[in-house]
């Protein structure tokens, strides 16, 4: 990941937020990562706290789980924007709010629930909202897939699309696909972050992996909008 994967990460981070709200919150995040650049990670880790804050009181990690993942990203490349040792406390206590990576349920501690739930008696374990294609459905924010967007570098690939387009037209309609959608993003961060740091391993995902998956993907896709189609022209 390189040293600037802040402002990808804080793309995700404010996505399906009230525009003036991700507007502030990217501020933020922007001016944390100059103010650490500076070597004053005292100051950054005042502007992480301010986001949050805003985040905690909007129940954010509470229904979203995975981005918790995407806000200790943003906190691990910030400080590498800068060389200040030791680092302070106030810093210290972002670096050390980070879970396992292993099961959220099984490791966050009482006080790990109380910084990103809001409360260390929170239930651990947030619902998986997506908002669709058409913008229909319930409030929440959009979910990439991070495993093909640390593949192909960008959640705005087009092959990350597709995968979008599968997840939210066939998979999410059904209970059981819902919940598979939930354990996924509830795990594929650590194999995500794992790709994304190694060009061969993103090279091996897309071809062996990504790639076959995606060429059935839009033969299905293909035939499903055409079959949509024909029952539309022989309906009129």
């Amino acid at each position: 990941m390189n040293e600037e994967a802040w402002i990808g990460e804080c793309e995700t981070l404010v996505k399906g937020l009230p525009d003036e709200l991700a507007k502030r919150i990217t501020s933020l995040v922007h001016h944390s990562a100059a103010v650490a650049k500076a070597g004053n990670l005292t100051a950054s880790a005042e502007d992480l706290e301010t986001v949050r804050e805003i985040l905690v009181k909007r129940n954010h990690f509470r229904r979203y789980d995975n981005d918790i993942w995407v806000f200790t990203a943003i906190i691990r490349s910030i400080r590498r924007q800068s060389s200040e040792e030791p680092v302070p406390n106030a810093f210290e206590r972002f670096m050390d709010s980070k879970p396992s990576w292993t099961r959220l349920d099984q490791e966050l501690s009482r006080a790990q629930r109380d910084f990103w739930y809001g409360s260390p008696d929170a239930p651990v374990g947030g619902e998986f909202l997506v908002v669709l294609q058409d913008g229909s459905g319930a409030s929440g924010a959009k979910k990439d897939c991070f495993i093909a967007t640390a593949a192909y570098g960008s959640s705005l690939a087009p092959e990350v699309e597709i995968l979008r387009v599968f997840r939210d037209t066939t998979i999410l309609p059904s209970r059981v696909g819902q919940r598979l959608v939930n354990w996924y993003y509830r795990t594929s961060p650590r194999l995500a972050n794992w790709i994304e740091r190694r060009p061969f391993a993103r090279m091996i995902v897309r071809i062996l992996i990504l790639s076959p998956i995606l060429v059935i993907l839009k033969a299905v896709l293909t035939h499903g909008f055409r079959r949509a189609g024909t029952g539309k022209n022989t309906g009129a």
